[in-house]
């Protein structure tokens, strides 16, 4: 099945492409819509079997989504549901900027 957003001119880009290097960008959240600056961070939390394991993680503007707990996108969230994931994506204004994490 091909990307629902692939070939979208908006610049909006499949979540498979984005960076997982701690830069953050914009993305569109399902079900909470495109104004939202993310990043992929490294070793933020434990996997059910205590690996390590990294997440989409919020940086504004605003809130996150209320079922990213800790402002993180998990598998299963506080509430043992997982969390709105994250559909596309594109550069934020500063492109570049990376997340402390």
């Amino acid at each position: 099945m091909a990307d629902q957003h692939q070939g979208r001119q908006d610049g909006m880009r499949p979540m498979s492409e984005a960076p997982r290097d701690g830069t953050i960008f914009r993305a569109e959240i399902r079900g909470h819509g495109d104004n939202h600056l993310i990043a992929w961070i490294d070793c933020i939390g434990v996997d059910d079997d205590c690996n390590p394991c990294g997440a989409w993680v919020h940086h504004g503007p605003g809130e996150p989504p209320p079922c990213w707990s800790d402002g993180a996108c998990w598998d299963s969230n506080a509430d043992e549901v997982m969390s709105a994931p994250p559909m596309a994506w594109w550069p934020a204004a500063q492109e570049g900027e990376k997340a402390n994490g």
